[in-house]
């Protein structure tokens, strides 16, 4: 089972879509947990009807933290059985196939923490903006070979340091997350005194 944490503050206006394009996935083993962080909109009242209508989705609501809150509050109720676990923005669309391409992807690498994909910007009325450029940015691979940040093959495997650094990942929506990788992530964090 994948978990799908959804972050949603004040989206009426893209939720419903959103949520239609998890809804549309190919692969359909999954549990989606929309926190609603705090809205002023109708927001909520979109998040349940979902809920109602389908259990896989289930609503959380919290005071206003903003969407890292949002997110880590939404992965603390996941399901157990879940192994995998995305982070969706509320104002995103997924293609059909993108949880069965990202976890085919990551089932055939064991070793692998995570996978991800490519996003492309559009507007309101599906236009592509930029004309393609985030896909050729993210196709880029950057490692690290004798101490330095270096190019790679596109198949080649390689960190979210790297990723992240680079600025490769462009949205949490295209990052899945193997369950042990985000615990382990989790729980260094809750170590940090701040």
């Amino acid at each position: 089972m994948i978990t799908i944490v959804i972050p949603a503050y004040n989206a009426e206006q893209y939720l419903a879509e959103t949520l239609n394009s998890v809804l549309a996935q190919s692969l359909t083993d999954w549990e989606a947990v929309v926190v609603d962080d705090g809205s002023a909109d109708s927001t909520c009242d979109i998040a349940r009807s979902f809920a109602e209508s389908d259990s896989r989705f289930r609503l959380l609501r919290q005071s206003n933290g903003g969407p890292s809150k949002a997110r880590n509050c939404g992965a603390a109720v996941s399901d157990e059985r879940s192994s995998e676990i995305i982070f969706l923005d509320a104002d995103d669309l997924w293609l059909p196939e993108t949880l069965e391409i990202l976890h085919a992807r990551l089932a055939s690498n064991p070793t692998a923490a995570a996978a991800y994909g490519l996003a492309v910007a559009v507007d309101r009325a599906g236009r592509l903006i930029g004309d393609g450029m985030y896909e050729a940015h993210q196709r880029r691979r950057i490692g690290v070979s004798g101490g330095k940040v270096v190019e790679v093959s596109p198949d080649s495997l390689t960190t979210f340091a790297c990723e992240i650094v680079t600025e490769l990942i462009v949205t949490c929506g295209t990052v899945l997350i193997r369950r042990s990788a985000y615990e382990k992530i989790d729980g260094w964090a809750d170590d940090l005194s701040l």
